[in-house]
């Protein structure tokens, strides 16, 4: 696949805000505005987040039309959603693949924003970001998280993670691999599999974090993305922050990590857990469809690098 890159931010440049989903309040947005001020960044809200439609920042056309206009928008050098939730999966057959392609710019989200990130992914071949929302800004102001989407959405260099100082990462099996990135919320990324917007694994370093959710649940997604042929060829495996999650319906007796490793068996690509991506304090920025190494000791150590920049 020949990924397209979108261009670098610079100081003063716009970031648009679109709610894909659920709206968001005022004072939710001027809080997480704040913080992109800090970074140099002018926001931009759509005027469509202050739509009604129930749960939801106006009708599904409403919605696919926030994003189409910020993709269109000359002065706006890349989209940010304000949350995620509910809502975005409705958007994708109303959206123009083609003028996104034509017109790459950087897009960053995460949770149900998976839809939309992989979406682009698969229809546009366009990096997208899996990172902070404007919500998160206002739920934990964590710096290395600021910090981080700062730097992948300005760096034209490549860059480490630099991940020595997560003390959560834990290595489940040594080794090092070499493929794109690619993953974002498990439920979602079971969900696109076997639509048009199924994205390939083959030769990826894959990611993967959930919320709420019961662990038997997790181990059924786990089962259908190995049954799918999602675990087999891959160079990496990160498991992100699994928040909440619970065994009050059925207790399996097996911790997610040992879940994972027996569905992997038979594949030798190193597999580390506790990567701060997810719903945690951390939510380090995840460039989509980026080259990048993926390195794993015996004693611990932990090492993610691109090896492209993730925009041009």
């Amino acid at each position: 696949m020949a990924w397209v890159r979108p261009m670098h931010l610079e100081v003063g440049d716009a970031v648009g805000l679109v709610s894909p989903g659920g709206w968001l309040s005022e004072s939710d947005i001027e809080r997480g505005n704040d913080v992109l001020k800090n970074m140099g960044f002018v926001p931009v809200v759509h005027p469509n987040n202050h739509r009604r439609d129930h749960h939801f920042a106006g009708s599904v056309g409403e919605r696919a039309d926030a994003i189409q206009d910020m993709f269109l928008d000359d002065q706006v050098g890349a989209l940010m959603c304000t949350k995620g939730g509910y809502g975005t999966e409705m958007l994708l057959d109303h959206l123009d693949f083609d003028v996104m392609r034509r017109r790459p710019k950087c897009v960053v989200g995460s949770s149900d924003v998976t839809a939309l990130l992989l979406a682009l992914s698969t229809k546009a071949e366009l990096v997208t970001f899996y990172g902070p929302m404007l919500l998160t800004f206002n739920r934990a102001r964590d710096e290395p998280t600021v910090a981080h989407l700062r730097r992948a959405l300005t760096q034209t260099s490549p860059w480490s993670f630099g991940l020595d100082s997560e003390a959560q990462l834990r290595v489940l099996r040594p080794g090092a691999g070499r493929g794109v990135l690619m993953g974002g919320n498990l439920t979602i990324l079971t969900d696109l599999i076997g639509t048009e917007y199924e994205p390939s694994t083959d030769g990826s370093i894959l990611f993967f974090e959930d919320i709420d959710e019961e662990l038997y649940r997790l181990h059924r997604m786990l089962l259908h993305l190995q049954r799918a042929g999602k675990l087999r060829n891959l160079r990496g495996i990160l498991v992100g922050e699994m928040t909440d999650i619970t065994e009050k319906k059925v207790r399996i007796g097996r911790a997610l990590e040992e879940l994972v490793l027996d569905l992997c068996k038979g594949t030798d690509f190193p597999i580390v857990s506790g990567f701060p991506c997810g719903h945690g304090r951390r939510l380090l920025t995840v460039p989509i469809g980026t080259p990048a190494r993926l390195t794993a000791s015996e004693s611990g150590d932990v090492d993610l690098a691109l090896e492209q920049a993730a925009v041009g």
